[in-house]
C-alpha cells in the first residue's frame, strides 16, 4: 500500500504545497527511538536492499519506551504497547 500513499502524495499534496498558508511537520525527532524495537523484527525478514539498509540504520538507535509518548499524541496510533 505504501506505493499508493506515495502516489497520492505526488498527485494531491506536492503540486499544491506552494499554495498552502502554512505547512505543519508532524514528525517527532524521537520517533526512530520509539519505533526501533517494533521495526527491527519486521525488517530482518525482508530481503531487499532498502530494508537491509534501514535495518542497519535502526540498529544504531537507542531505545525509548512507548510510555514517553504523550497520551494525546497521534504517534500512539502507530505504537503497540506490550
Amino acid at each position: 500500500m505504501w506505493r499508493d500513499v506515495l502516489k497520492g502524495e505526488d498527485l494531491y499534496i506536492k503540486p499544491y504545497i506552494s499554495d498552502a498558508d502554512f505547512v505543519i511537520d508532524t514528525a517527532h525527532d524521537y520517533e526512530p527511538l520509539v519505533y526501533r524495537d517494533l521495526i527491527l523484527p519486521k525488517l530482518k525478514d525482508v530481503f531487499s536492499e532498502i530494508p537491509a539498509n534501514m535495518f542497519e540504520d535502526y540498529r544504531l538507535f537507542d531505545v525509548l519506551p512507548p510510555e514517553i509518548i504523550p497520551p494525546d499524541s497521534l504517534l500512539n496510533e502507530f505504537v503497540i504497547r506490550q
